[in-house]
């Protein structure tokens, strides 16, 4: 059995129920019973009820809402295909990353497709001193420049962390720096729970303290329509 807490759509103190969860570990619940539709309402109405939503371009009409779903031009192993994808936080990238992502489930994989997360109280205390300061330092090259993976935010550590994004833009080979990642890796792989998330639950993650990922899994080829889809937004939780 999973840690993470249910709580159902209609409960009237729903809102504050997630907002508790958000802030203990593990940094996360599902919501159960979640409408869902073309026009992501409950979605997004939820969304703004937690928090101030993350506008993207690449999502829905430049909106809050973003199809989580393989897409056959993209072949590395991020969410847009059906390998699996390593744990990891949303916006790596950003200066500075929303602080929640929910994750809708509107159609399920046919076969695998599980999702994963730990929590960094219970991976960072698997790490030796000396490599969670190295993870401290700015030697992290993501995209725009170089950040620290590891950071103290207001009393409390935070993690930004994207495996495959790290080792695509790197501007140089550090075998070093690779074996800290992979020790990382290994710590994160260690405490994982696994569940699955069934049509109409909506997984809601601390992107600042819980690392998510999901396993491989099959889909429907003949049929995408058919294929396994999320909804997801980001946003700046209000406390």
């Amino acid at each position: 059995m999973h840690p993470l807490s249910l709580f159902s759509y209609h409960q009237p103190d729903l809102i504050e129920a997630i907002k508790t969860a958000l802030l203990a570990k593990p940094g996360g619940c599902i919501v159960t019973g979640m409408p869902y539709s073309d026009d992501d309402e409950a979605l997004k109405s939820l969304s703004y009820q937690l928090g101030e939503p993350l506008l993207e371009p690449h999502n829905l009409r430049g909106g809050m809402v973003c199809r989580v779903e393989v897409e056959s031009r993209e072949d590395r192993p991020y969410a847009s295909t059906s390998q699996h994808f390593p744990g990891h936080t949303d916006c790596v990238d950003y200066a500075e990353p929303p602080d929640t992502v929910l994750l809708l489930c509107e159609r399920p994989a046919i076969s695998g497709g599980e999702s994963f997360a730990a929590h960094l109280d219970d991976f960072l205390p698997l790490l030796s001193a000396e490599e969670i300061f190295a993870l401290n330092k700015t030697d992290f090259y993501f995209r725009y420049g170089y950040l620290p993976i590891l950071t103290l935010q207001q009393s409390k550590v935070a993690i930004r962390y994207n495996r495959i994004m790290l080792d695509l833009f790197q501007p140089d080979h550090n075998p070093e720096r690779e074996a800290l990642l992979d020790r990382l890796d290994d710590a994160i792989q260690s405490v994982s729970f696994r569940f699955s998330l069934q049509q109409g639950e909506c997984l809601i993650l601390n992107n600042h303290t819980t690392v998510h990922g999901r396993t491989a899994f099959v889909d429907n080829q003949s049929n995408q329509t058919q294929g396994r889809l999320l909804k997801r937004s980001r946003l700046s939780l209000q406390v």
